[in-house]
């Protein structure tokens, strides 16, 4: 594991980030791979840029082997602050995915683009501890005990991945298309995790 601080902010490679990293690289020959890592880079930017710019700064920085984790010094001042923090991610991602569409139509930029637009959604989706889904549970705390919302975003993260999960079934049965399938179960994982917590 690497560690080092930067102005006051705690920044953590785990060996894990470096094995997938490598794995997914070596594995893929389309150049994929690099773009969705490039693009994960930037969506993360865009929550620590919005972390400043509500003028906080986040305690730890750490990439690990699910992706780049943020942690807070403390919670936000308002729920405001909170959810523009949280929508800034897929917010620089879909921005992205329109300069380029616009600006690149090359087949290099188009797919540069639907890189962005897939994981700006995907980082929207009201699963667990994405983006969509710590949304949906700071809306639901306006008017509900934490208890209560987490019941309620549980609930509605199984709704949405149950028939992902039967799609994911279907594309791997008739073109052995594997990639919805991880996809369902790393959310999965993540919400297991979260509901052990």
């Amino acid at each position: 594991m690497i560690e080092f601080s930067v102005k006051g902010v705690k920044v953590r490679f785990t060996f894990w980030f470096f094995a997938v990293i490598t794995v997914m690289l070596l594995i893929d020959r389309t150049g994929l791979s690099l773009m969705g890592l490039v693009a994960c880079m930037l969506h993360e930017l865009g929550h620590l840029l919005m972390f400043f710019l509500v003028g906080h700064t986040p305690r730890e920085i750490s990439f690990e082997a699910s992706g780049i984790r943020l942690c807070k010094t403390s919670p936000l001042i308002c729920y405001p602050k909170e959810l523009l923090v949280l929508l800034s991610g897929s917010a620089v991602n879909l921005l992205l995915c329109l300069v380029f569409y616009l600006f690149l139509p090359t087949p290099g930029g188009l797919l540069f683009a639907a890189v962005h637009l897939v994981l700006g959604l995907f980082n929207l989706l009201p699963v667990g501890t994405l983006d969509g889904g710590r949304i949906v549970r700071l809306l639901l705390l306006l008017k509900l005990t934490p208890d209560r919302a987490d019941r309620i975003c549980v609930i509605l993260s199984c709704l949405i991945l149950f028939p992902m999960a039967l799609i994911s079934l279907w594309l791997f049965l008739s073109s052995r298309n594997i990639t919805l399938m991880i996809t369902c179960a790393y959310l999965g994982a993540l919400l297991l995790f979260q509901s052990s917590d």
